[in-house]
C-alpha cells in the first residue's frame, strides 16, 4: 500500500512541474490547417473553411521566426475550389560574436 502512495505521489509531482519540447519548427500549425501542408485538402468539406494562424517561435529570443497565415477553402458542386492563401514567414540570421 505505501508503495501505490509513493508512486501516486512522485506521479503528481512529475504532472505539476514544468516541462519544455521543442517542435518541428512550424509543423504544429499544418494539424490545424492542413491546406499550409498540402493544396489538394481545399474544398474537403461542404461548407465555407477559415483559417487564421499566427505562431512565434522561442519568443525569449530577437528576432525568432514567426508565421503567419489566412486561408479558406470551399467545396463548390462537386469541384474542390481552395480560394485564398496568404501565408508569411519571417526569419532572421542569428549572429554570433566570440567571448
Amino acid at each position: 500500500m505505501k508503495t501505490i502512495k509513493y508512486i501516486m505521489i512522485a506521479a503528481g509531482i512529475l504532472l505539476m512541474s514544468k516541462t519544455y519540447a521543442q517542435l518541428n519548427p512550424m509543423g504544429s500549425t499544418y494539424f490545424q490547417n492542413q491546406y499550409l501542408a498540402n493544396p489538394a485538402m481545399a474544398g474537403i468539406q461542404q461548407d465555407w473553411k477559415v483559417n487564421v494562424g499566427y505562431k512565434v517561435q522561442w519568443t525569449a529570443i530577437e528576432g525568432a521566426p514567426t508565421m503567419q497565415a489566412v486561408t479558406a477553402d470551399y467545396e463548390q458542386s462537386e469541384r474542390k475550389l481552395g480560394s485564398a492563401l496568404i501565408f508569411t514567414m519571417k526569419m532572421r540570421v542569428l549572429s554570433f560574436e566570440p567571448v
